[in-house]
């Protein structure tokens, strides 16, 4: 299971999720080379996305699973909020 926000969601969920993603980072390909004029007929999607220094969203949403909870661990943002109905235990040996 995947964490996100504040809940756990299925791989099922997250692979919904990441079609989902998928589909609304193509659209915005396929109008980003239109506004650009760039001939995307020469190049498939990730060739694309390489040659616009572009992570997949996909990518970038689990990177954002990664480090979100060691950011709010390590205090790293304000988190107030989300820290204060949390209860770390410490076991010392």
């Amino acid at each position: 299971m995947l964490i996100f926000g504040h809940s756990y969601i299925s791989q099922n969920q997250a692979m919904i999720l990441e079609i989902k993603l998928d589909v609304f980072q193509r659209k915005f390909l396929n109008f980003a080379v239109q506004i650009l004029k760039i001939d995307h007929s020469l190049y498939g999607y990730l060739l694309l996305m390489h040659q616009l220094v572009l992570n997949t969203l996909v990518d970038r949403w689990h990177g954002a699973n990664l480090t979100f909870p060691r950011r709010l661990i390590d205090d790293l943002m304000d988190s107030s909020k989300l820290l204060k109905p949390i209860n770390f235990k410490v076991l010392l040996s």
